[in-house]
């Protein structure tokens, strides 16, 4: 469950979310605006319309904020900025102040439209059960995966062959003729590494022998090459 704080001179901010029917309590907060914590994470708000923003980096109360900020930051505890209304030319140099921010400081800018949906957004961060998910960071590869199977639907697969097959034709320089020949005589993707482990010498005289079908139509058998590729995906290279 997430416990709730808002500063006591957040007025406007505490009469939206009172609305909205948000659980928190008010009081002085050293350090932003909104705190929510769980039992393993805690979440920062610091909020500012973009006049705030021009104001405060004109008086220097910007960088001793973002100084305190980043020494409060840890492993458990994130800030973040949400900077509140619409963005116009006039405010380029506070936009490229955020971009450091971003980029330098490692401290995440939300934007919106308006107060209300400030209060929307905090709202929803509130009611969730745990802080897990905006601490959650995705590794490269799950990226990588991700983008690669974007707009790809996925199966469920009962035929392990077809899965086989499938994924041999996912890699560069296999066509799916090339896949279909493999797995015909695998069969499985344990069967054909298991076959490898067990009698390596067979393993390249059977995958050698192989034919499959060109464009042409004529038969053509796999290169070394292919092999290799095959091979170093599927991490039987020695």
């Amino acid at each position: 469950m997430i416990t709730s704080v808002v500063d006591i001179r957040e007025t406007k901010l505490v009469d939206l979310l009172s609305l909205g029917r948000s659980n928190f309590s008010i009081k002085m907060l050293d350090l932003g605006d909104v705190l929510l914590h769980d039992e393993n994470h805690y979440l920062l708000i610091e909020r500012k319309t973009w006049s705030d923003l021009h104001s405060s980096i004109l008086d220097s109360r910007f960088r001793e904020q973002r100084s305190r900020l980043k020494q409060w930051k840890s492993e458990r505890q994130k800030c973040i900025y949400l900077v509140e209304g619409m963005y116009t030319e006039e405010y380029k140099k506070e936009k490229r102040t955020l971009e450091r921010l971003m980029i330098g400081h490692d401290i995440p800018v939300f934007f919106t439209d308006s107060l209300e949906k400030t209060a929307e957004l905090i709202g929803e961060w509130m009611s969730m059960e745990t802080l897990e998910k905006l601490f959650f960071q995705r590794s490269v590869e799950e990226d990588q995966i991700e983008s690669r199977l974007h707009k790809v639907l996925k199966k469920n697969y009962t035929d392990s062959t077809l899965f086989f097959m499938e994924t041999l034709s996912s890699l560069k320089g296999v066509t799916s003729s090339m896949a279909k020949s493999i797995g015909s005589e695998f069969q499985t993707i344990q069967n054909f590494v298991h076959l490898y482990h067990l009698d390596k010498e067979k393993w390249m005289k059977d995958l050698t022998s192989l034919t499959y079908k060109t464009p042409k139509k004529n038969d053509k058998k796999l290169n070394k090459m292919t092999i290799d590729k095959i091979r170093e995906n599927f991490g039987m290279m020695e």
